[in-house]
């Protein structure tokens, strides 16, 4: 007899596998985003530093770049500390950013090459607004369903909340970009340097809630 599909929609995956797919998949691209770096070959010792002054704008969106893939991965990282299992739809939604995720070079590429044209910056703007939707979704979906429900439900709602925010100004960046290439430069910089602090508050407030249910559990 053919077992019947769980009513549940597979809550209670194992996540480990995932887990390791997304290690994998952000060294990869944060891998990918050094070749990006180079200057012509040949060069006469004075051609040097010219060289490394005009490819400025590049390693300028290596920095940008890198930082939105250490985000995404510490997304992962963090959710998953309080994600302890999966389901179809954490699954799909995860494969859906990592496929967001490994466009991040070529945004960087695009965005290296032409910093003073409003088109550099839309790839990067898409990228960043479909990873933030796959991963506000996913949160907002199974925020009951594969968060452990020991955790602070506050603490879902800041990750949903974060990543439906940052897609936003993304969003809104896209026109921003056409008004002025280099204050949509500067926003990028400055909306980057916030996430990795609320990240860092958020990782904060994930450490006390582990250690109150490790100290409950003593009990």
């Amino acid at each position: 007899m053919f077992r019947l599909a769980r009513l549940d929609g597979g809550n209670g995956l194992e996540i480990d596998r995932l887990n390791f797919l997304t290690d994998g998949i952000y060294a990869i691209v944060m891998t990918l985003l050094v070749l990006e770096l180079k200057i012509p070959e040949g060069l006469t010792p004075d051609r040097v530093l010219p060289a490394l002054i005009e490819n400025g704008p590049k390693f300028a969106a290596f920095a940008i770049s890198f930082s939105a893939a250490a985000v995404g991965w510490s997304y992962a990282y963090l959710a998953h500390s309080v994600m302890r299992r999966s389901n179809f739809i954490h699954l799909i939604m995860t494969l859906a950013s990592l496929m967001a995720a490994s466009l991040i070079p070529f945004a960087a590429a695009v965005m290296g090459s032409y910093p003073d044209s409003p088109w550099g910056y839309e790839p990067y703007c898409v990228v960043i607004a479909a990873l933030c939707a796959t991963l506000t979704i996913d949160m907002f979906v199974n925020r009951r369903a594969l968060v452990d429900p020991r955790i602070d439900p506050r603490v879902p709602t800041a990750f949903w909340l974060s990543t439906m925010t940052v897609g936003l100004i993304a969003i809104s960046g896209m026109p921003l970009a056409f008004w002025s290439p280099h204050a949509m430069f500067w926003i990028i910089v400055v909306v980057s340097m916030l996430i990795w602090v609320d990240y860092y508050l958020l990782s904060a407030w994930i450490g006390r809630e582990t250690a109150r249910i490790e100290e409950l559990s003593d009990l």
